[in-house]
């Protein structure tokens, strides 16, 4: 059984590489230590560990929402100090008012304001971006639908689809599972293996480890630093788990088999 921190994988080409990131508090604690990894072109990765572990931290790093102690992060070989832009993030919650007017493609094009400048109008090519985001999320033929009209898992693609109009090929995604039903589930997968098909590298942190060992390439383990990276069936061991989630996981034996139960409750 293997219980290193970096479990072995092969993936010559890298579209996000990170470094040794850490981040601290203002006490001078830190919330995430000496983190590395690299994702290859196309992977879809899962980050996983439990509540305050940092995962979310970890993203708003990542994007430049928050600065890092130390540490390297680079998009395609390029420097973090120039390519947070090129990250697409989706965070775990938006701060929408679901009644404001606002059609799909306007939330869509908020994706573009970067590159269209503050108090701009859009041009042509910025609406094209929008229609080819939301054609990539199966979401086009609601551009013109009042936000708050669509379900659970449709908010959430059109949140994918802003971060796509960024023009990225590397997602952020926190929790998209989290509070959706098993249809809004089952289209958010569905989007997700459109994506990768043409080539988008995703980091989804979630706590439905049933998906984590089911559904992704690898899972990266964190609890302010990194416990392991691997192939979902070389991190779904109990050693590894338990360095992660201490006594709240239940792991049960039966016939040889092991059974992996996450008693934390979601936040």
């Amino acid at each position: 059984m293997t219980s290193i921190a970096q479990l072995p994988y092969s993936n010559a080409i890298h579209a996000l590489t990170v470094e040794n990131l850490s981040v601290g508090y203002r006490s001078g604690e830190s919330a995430i230590s000496d983190i590395s990894f690299q994702l290859g072109v196309g992977e879809r990765v899962a980050l996983i560990g439990p509540n305050g572990a940092g995962k979310s931290t970890l993203f708003k790093a990542l994007v430049g929402m928050i600065p890092h102690q130390t540490g390297y992060v680079s998009i395609h070989g390029e420097d973090c100090r120039t390519s947070h832009k090129l990250f697409g993030y989706v965070p775990q919650q938006e701060t929408i008012d679901w009644s404001f007017p606002a059609t799909v493609e306007d939330v869509v094009m908020m994706g573009r304001v970067k590159k269209i400048g503050w108090f701009k109008m859009p041009s042509k090519h910025d609406r094209q971006i929008v229609h080819m985001a939301l054609d990539q999320v199966g979401m086009r033929e609601f551009a013109k639908r009042q936000i708050g009209q669509l379900s659970g898992g449709q908010k959430r693609r059109v949140f994918i689809a802003r971060a796509l109009a960024q023009e990225t090929d590397v997602l952020l995604l926190d929790e998209p599972f989290n509070g959706v039903d098993v249809g809004a589930e089952a289209e958010i997968l569905a989007t997700l293996d459109a994506l990768q098909a043409n080539g988008i590298t995703m980091l989804i942190a979630t706590h439905d480890l049933a998906l984590a060992s089911t559904r992704f390439d690898r899972v990266l383990v964190v609890n302010c630093h990194l416990i392991a990276d691997g192939a979902p069936q070389d991190v779904f061991v109990p050693d590894i788990l338990r360095r992660a989630y201490g006594n709240r996981v239940g792991i049960f034996e039966h016939n040889g088999q092991s059974t992996m139960v996450l008693e934390e409750p979601i936040a």
